[in-house]
Formats: C-alpha cells, structure tokens, sequence
C-alpha cells in the first residue's frame, strides 16, 4: 500500500511518480497514481523557466560536505528489510517511509549547499519539517531542502550549484533524530518525490520513473510485512499486472509448423489473459502491445525494446511483469516453462507464481518443464543483494525497477503436438495465465471499474474534464479539484453518474481527482492542469418576463450563468408610499409570485452564487388594479 504521510501538524504526505507532459493550453498531465484527498502537498511549479532554456547540464552534486553523514536514507522497497527498517520513521506511533535523505554531523550544525543552478521557488516555515526551500531547474525538476536554519536566499533568488542555501537546523518530526542538527533533502520531477543517494545525474537527463511503493504502518513487522509479498500494491489499492506479448512484427519470433509465426499468437494470448484478468476485483491490466503487432518502440534494438517495455510498466506502478512467449527446439521438445529472477527478492515470490502457472497450463494437456533460472555470463554482474544477475533482459530490468518480472514460454512453435494447442486453444492458455495470476494475487471475480486516463475540453465560460474507463457494473463518480496555490480542495461533484464534469477554476496550477466506485469498490486517478485564466463561476441577468392572472402576477427574470447553486431574490418599491417589500430571499426559482396593490412600482431582482457573487437589475411596472 502506498502512504501518504501527513501534513498540517499531525499530517504529512507521500506521492509516488506521476509522469507530466505539456499539452495546448497549458495542461500538464500525470498518470499518477497515489493521492488522497484532503491532505495536504507542495507547490509545483508547471512553468518553463526561460532563463534555464540554455542552460548546459549540471551534474547533481550532494548538497553537504562529505564530513556530514546521512542519518537516514530514502525508503524503496526494493531494499532488503534492514534497510527498509532503516529508512522508516516512527513519529506518533505510527511509521511512515522516508521520502528523502536526512543529513547529520555530529551534534553539529553545517553549510547546505544548492544541488544545482536554478531559481528559489519556495522559502517556508512548516510546522513539522522546519525552514524550507525549493529549488526549480532544468525541465521541472526540484531539489527540496528542509530542516534549515539561518536561510541566506530568498524567494525569486537565482542560485548557482554550491551556493549556501542555509545551516542545518532542526524540526518537530526528526525530533527523535540524536542530533539537535539535521538537514533533509530529495529531488522531485513534477510532483513525484524521489532521493537520490547517488547525487551524480545529469540533471538535464535526469527522469523520474522510479516505481517506490510506501507503506504506513502502526508497528514495524506491519510495516515490513507489507512490503514483501508481492512488495506492493498500486497506486489505488489495485495489483497492476503488465502483459508483454513477446515480440513484434520489427522484432520477429520464432517460425513453427503451419505458419505460426510467435509474435501473431502472444499477442491472442494476451488479449485473452487481460480480458480473463479484467473480470476480477482490485486489479489493472496494461499491454505493451494492445491490438496489433506493430512494435511499440519502433527504430530500437530488440534490447532496447525490451527496456522500454519494462520501464513502461514501471511508470504504470507495476506489480507483476509478465512476458508471454513460445518456445522453439528441435522438433521433438514440448511443453511449458518458466524463467524467474535469481534475485533473492523476487525468487521465492517468482517461483511460487510460476508454479501457479504451470499447473493451470498443465490441466490444459501441456506437459510441464518446471521453473527455471538463467544467470548472465558477464563476469562480476551482480544485484545489490549479492546474487548473479539475470540473463534475460526483461527479468533484469524488471529487478532494477522494483518488479517481479518472468518470462512464460507456453509451448513449443516447431512440436506439431505442441502446436495444435498454441492454434486451437490460444485463448485457454490466456485464461490459464490470468487464473494462476488471479489465484496468487488473491483475487475474486465481481464488479469492478478501472479508470484509464482523463480528456478535456476547454470552452471561453467552462472547462469539462471527462474520465476514460471499463467496468462492468454501473459506476458512480466523485470528482474534485485541488488548488497548489491556495492548498484547499473543492469538490466538483459527488457520487454522478456522468464521467464528465464542468469545471470553473480560478487562474492557477491545480490536481485533478477523480474516484470511480462500483458496488463498494473505488478506484481514483490524478492528474495536473495549468490554467491560464479565470474561469470563476458567473452569472448573468438578462431582462424580465412576467404573466399577468386574475389573482396574481408572476415575475421571472431571464439569466445566463455557468455553475449551479443560483439564488434569487426578488423586492418591490411602491413609487406611491416609498416602501419596499420583500417578496423572497434567495429562493432557488427564477420566477416569483405578487400580489401588489393598484399603483407604479420597481421590480427589483438579485442573484447570487455559493461563491457569494452577486448581480441584480431593476424594472419598472405599473399595476392598474389590487391584487
């Protein structure tokens, strides 16, 4: 489970990536994953800084001394559990991941320096975390510094890399730190949080695609239980599986008896594993390859491809990797087999799945090879826990980024018995993967939604934000916006049926959210968007209209206006006896009732918005009888 550790005296808050890209009118957009309403964030800047356009690349420098030590590192569950106890924090009773590197010197306060050249964003006193300041440089990436005393910039100030921001100080959360000296620091592309304890990247190359998961826990076999089955969950309480249908028509498989061609029939497999998968709770499907078998990342090597692909499910929170192939021998092999990571981390978990696999694949007729490992041949490559690194490169770099990858080989291409299945019975073979996947993930089939990205459109009195998803039962819809500048959420509406919703904003940079629920199960997504003008809610009035009745008069009053909530009030002035007369007091009607005496009056009428805008207008009329 991701955390969010809260802010505002006894909150705080975890993010994990959400990938930006500028579009039109300024919208940046991240696919996100891991945001709760109501709690607070930081400013994020969505703006291109023109004085950094030619900047060349810095390297990012460590923002201490090499005589100051880190006191407590950043937390990634991709570390072993000592190092996971390590990098989490207990504050009132409860622990939390360390979203950055905490710097000490014994008892001794010391220079932090900037990381790199930029602009001063941000210079705040938070109630928890002390002094901080907030550094923007090259393509949007931040470098924030917290705990600080004795600050020596300023909002607005140019910095250049090894520039004295300020002295470590000290801060109500590290306040069970040993020192009365502390210093915190992390890197933040966008708004996804991400350390580096290696602060040597090329800060115009530097991207965050780092899929940390965090957890928050009330005990410490709580909070390290959690991240080690399947280390995570995604970004919404999901498992998020990635399908790689091996190969593609520029990356060619292997050729079998009657034309089967590999490529053709993982992606039939695939299609036939995420439909199966998509009838079951508390899961998201994602496909390197969709619906043909055109490679996604055209003009790469087969390596490169492979990369990509993984790193494609690790923007996407990935849980599970899973490549699907088709084996190819001599003629006489036949069956299925699967390769698992060395990695002490995602052996066990790997094998087990793999097993899972196996079985079903089995019980298809399919005899079974068994699990297997395959380590590099490359002399002194080894992972971080000291094993072999993997020979595969989709189970390596799944390692690398934090996933439990493998690699399923269902069949063999060239083995006519083995063929018939792969041609005939593609489609069971999918389902046997997605009942293995579903069994080791603990899934259940029934109702579910999941979300798949937002659209917009953008007119001169509104925006609309529409939410792209897939579910199988009726859906309702919460959407809300979270203002950067201001720090106050708004919702935009609560539990509707339509997947779209008008929208009004204030000029500024905002968070989009949007929660899906489907018979008790919820489902949220976020994304940013910059808005360059006003579009703050209106209205407008435009004239009256009235009915003349035997026993009364109805006055209504034409308007124009982009929001809901519109009240009316509506009073009359005796031009005779120079009273007024209250008729209604923000009646949500446009339309009011009178009964007036004989004699020459002013109609008057007022709107008003939740917001507390108001607009009125006056008419005269003249009544020839009593009423």
């Amino acid at each position: 489970m991701k955390g969010l550790l809260k802010r505002n005296k006894k909150t705080f808050i975890f993010m994990t990536s959400l990938l930006l890209f500028l579009i039109g009118v300024g919208v940046i957009q991240e696919i996100v994953k891991n945001l709760k309403p109501f709690e607070d964030v930081p400013v994020v800047s969505v703006e291109t800084k023109d004085e950094n356009k030619n900047q060349g690349s810095e390297v990012l420098k460590k923002p201490v001394n090499d005589d100051v030590k880190v006191s407590k590192g950043f937390y990634d569950t991709s570390l072993d559990d000592k190092k996971l106890e390590e990098a989490l924090v207990y504050f009132e009773g409860v622990y939390r991941p360390n979203d950055g590197i905490d710097y000490t010197k014994d008892n001794e306060s010391f220079d932090v320096y900037a990381s790199a050249s930029g602009t001063v964003i941000r210079k705040e006193n938070d109630s928890l975390l002390g002094w901080i300041v907030t550094i923007e440089h090259q393509k949007g990436i931040q470098t924030i510094y917290q705990s600080l005393d004795d600050i020596k910039v300023e909002k607005g100030d140019q910095v250049k890399q090894g520039d004295v921001i300020g002295k470590a100080g000290n801060n109500v959360y590290q306040s069970t730190f040993t020192s009365d000296y502390n210093a915190s620091f992390s890197v933040v592309n966008g708004v996804s949080t991400q350390s580096l304890d290696n602060c040597d990247e090329e800060v115009e190359e530097y991207a965050n695609d780092s899929s940390m998961k965090v957890v928050e826990a009330t005990s410490l076999d709580e909070a390290l239980d959690a991240v080690k089955s399947v280390r995570a969950r995604s970004h919404n309480g999901n498992y998020v599986v990635y399908l790689d249908a091996g190969h593609d028509n520029t990356h060619t498989g292997a050729r079998g008896v009657n034309g089967i061609k590999e490529e053709t029939y993982t992606l039939a497999i695939a299609q036939a594993c995420r439909d199966e998968l998509q009838q079951y709770s508390n899961v998201e499907v994602y496909m390197c390859r969709e619906d043909s078998g055109i490679c996604p990342y055209p003009g790469t090597s087969s390596g490169q491809c492979n990369a990509n692909r993984v790193q494609d499910a690790a923007s996407k929170g990935a849980d599970l990797y899973i490549a699907l192939h088709l084996n190819s021998a001599n003629g006489s092999a036949h069956g299925a087999e699967v390769y698992v990571s060395n990695h002490s981390a995602y052996h066990n978990e790997g094998t087990n799945l793999a097993n899972q696999i196996l079985s079903q694949l089995q019980a298809l007729g399919l005899s079974n090879r068994g699990v297997k490992v395959r380590n590099t041949g490359e002399a002194n490559s080894y992972y971080n826990d000291g094993t072999v690194k993997d020979y595969y490169g989709v189970i390596r770099h799944g390692v690398e980024s934090g996933i439990n990858s493998m690699i399923v080989e269902h069949a063999f291409v060239d083995n006519y018995s083995d063929a018939n299945y792969i041609t005939n019975r593609y489609h069971d073979i999918g389902v046997a993967d997605a009942t293995a996947i579903a069994n080791y993930l603990g899934l259940s089939k029934g109702p579910h939604v999941t979300l798949k990205g937002f659209t917009w459109q953008v007119h001169d009195d509104r925006i609309l934000i529409g939410t792209a998803y897939e579910a199988n039962t009726d859906v309702k819809f919460t959407f809300k916006s979270y203002n950067l500048g201001t720090h106050q959420w708004v919702t935009l509406g609560e539990n509707k049926t339509s997947n779209w919703q008008t929208w009004n904003p204030e000029q500024g940079n905002y968070w989009i959210y949007v929660e899906a629920i489907a018979n008790g199960h919820t489902t949220s997504q976020v994304m940013c968007f910059a808005v360059g003008k006003n579009y703050a809610p209106y209205v407008s009035l435009n004239g009256f209209t009235w009915q003349v009745f035997s026993d009364k008069i109805n006055i209504g009053t034409a308007y124009s206006t982009n929001t809901t909530g519109v009240k009316f009030t509506f009073k009359s002035y005796n031009l005779d006896t120079k009273k007024w007369t209250a008729l209604s007091n923000e009646k949500v009607s446009n339309w009011q009732t009178w009964y007036p005496e004989k004699g020459n009056y002013w109609i008057y009428v007022e709107a008003t918005l939740p917001n507390g805008y108001k607009t009125d207008q006056v008419m005269c009329f003249a009544v020839g009888r009593n009423y």
